[in-house]
């Protein structure tokens, strides 16, 4: 856990302000923004009844972020592998034999198939970008697991129950470690200065 102290000389920076060069707003009264180790925190955070008090921000899942991230890597580059035979690989034995298709009913689904291809590669895309972007990246790895939790539960109902087990359970686990790992921001009084 990191723990940045805030008081009333802190320098207090617009969520507008770039990295390389913060600009400092003037201070609120009642409020803080603040932007720590090169992401922004969009928070306000009240202070205490004791403005001079010395307050701790605390930002919780810094260290799990890295395994989240991936996480969501090892999900996306499931998503990769699928979509690559799906839509080159289909009409292989080996792969169309796995999910109990005759060679017969495999050449007649290849453009059913290549199609789902293509949509894996799409959720393969977005879980990737989701990794390298910093507007609503939570938000991205959510929405984009979710859709392979989804896909992957009717895939096992519909199709294979590994499908539970090569796409859910990843999926289901990156998900459990973006929500944990999510910054979240507590403000708590510094009990040494009374």
């Amino acid at each position: 856990m990191m723990l940045i102290t805030l008081s009333e000389t802190t320098p207090v920076f617009s969520k507008f302000a770039s990295v390389a060069s913060p600009k400092p707003l003037v201070r609120s009264p009642c409020s803080y923004k603040v932007i720590t180790q090169g992401r922004r925190v969009f928070s306000t955070l009240p202070l205490t009844s004791n403005p001079i008090a010395l307050q701790s921000l605390s930002l919780k899942g810094t260290y799990a972020m890295p395994i989240a991230r991936f996480a969501v890597s090892i999900v996306a580059l499931i998503h990769v592998a699928i979509s690559v035979v799906e839509i080159c690989f289909w009409e292989t034995p080996v792969i169309y034999g796995r999910l109990g298709f005759t060679a017969e009913i495999a050449h007649q689904v290849t453009a059913i198939v290549q199609n789902a291809g293509v949509y894996n590669s799409f959720i393969a895309a977005g879980l990737l970008w989701s990794l390298f972007t910093q507007e609503h990246s939570f938000q991205t790895k959510t929405f984009f697991l979710l859709c392979v939790l989804i896909a992957g539960i009717f895939g096992a109902i519909t199709l294979s129950p590994n499908t539970l087990i090569l796409q859910a359970l990843p999926a289901l686990l990156a998900l459990i470690l973006v929500w944990a790992a999510r910054e979240k921001l507590s403000f708590k009084p510094n009990k040494s200065v009374h």
